[in-house]
């Protein structure tokens, strides 16, 4: 009798041993498995920083290169308003004598 409760004894451990072994199984490969997932999202975020960074890079290029334009655009208002300035001066220079030859 005790032999036989030996024996299924060692049968509950063969087939504990058995299932503890699929569970390490199991669990090595959902770590495994959560480290590739892992890995895969670290990728993706950093081609994602990436391109935002880029995207960044070329909005500061193109803010850039309309501050150029307007202030290209400032110093072309700037040098006509002298234009006309000199103009108007002339044009009053050119009343007075005008008038001067007229009295």
């Amino acid at each position: 009798k005790s032999d036989a409760a030996a024996g299924e004894a060692q049968k509950q451990i063969s087939s504990l041993e058995t299932e503890l072994a699929q569970s390490k199984k199991a669990a090595e490969d959902a770590l495994t498995n959560t480290e590739a997932a892992s890995k895969q999202l670290l990728q993706a975020s950093k081609a994602e920083k990436e391109a935002l960074e880029e995207d960044l890079s070329k909005a500061r290029e193109s803010a850039a290169e309309l501050e150029a334009k307007i202030e290209a655009k400032e110093a072309e208002v700037k040098e006509l308003e002298g234009r006309s300035e000199t103009l108007q001066e002339k044009a009053d220079g050119l009343q007075e004598e005008l008038t001067e030859s007229t009295k």
